[in-house]
């Protein structure tokens, strides 16, 4: 099951705990009020925990210091904007894994690596790419949180 645009993956939501459709996110309705209230956090819980085919990129990432910082590693990266998981590193020459010891605090990665690839999972809003297996995940998610609320 494909959808095309947020409501029509809202309303699926909706079905799922026998209530009724709507037509805006933004309409003056019970319904929309609480689907408003935990859309966006649940999506970007959904797809960092399931991390779908259709919302993930890779980035070369430059390195903005080396040498002393407050960490026990030699480089500090800023992680691309709008990511919420990293997924691997990666050599950036090749984009090939690398097995290689990483934290993330604060939006920076630090590591030993002079340079350095990402695999990360990021916000797509595109509801067209989002796949069957997502679509039910995320109605699924939706519902129970709406109706916990």
């Amino acid at each position: 099951m494909s959808v095309a645009n947020e409501v029509e993956l809202l309303n699926i939501a909706l079905g799922y705990l026998g209530a009724g459709s709507i037509t805006t996110t933004g309409e003056n309705s019970k319904q929309a009020r609480e689907l408003s209230k935990h859309k966006d956090q649940a999506l970007d819980e959904v797809l960092r925990k399931i991390a779908p085919a259709f919302a993930v990129k890779r980035a070369a990432l430059a390195a903005y210091s080396t040498g002393t910082n407050m960490s026990d590693y030699d480089y500090r990266y800023t992680v691309p904007s709008g990511s919420l998981r990293i997924l691997s590193l990666l050599d950036a020459d090749d984009y090939t894994p690398l097995n290689v010891t990483f934290d993330i605090e604060d939006g920076i990665l630090y590591c030993d690596e002079s340079t350095l690839a990402v695999q990360y999972v990021y916000r797509q809003t595109d509801f067209t790419k989002f796949d069957s297996t997502f679509v039910e995940a995320y109605a699924l998610y939706m519902a129970a949180r709406v109706a916990t609320s």
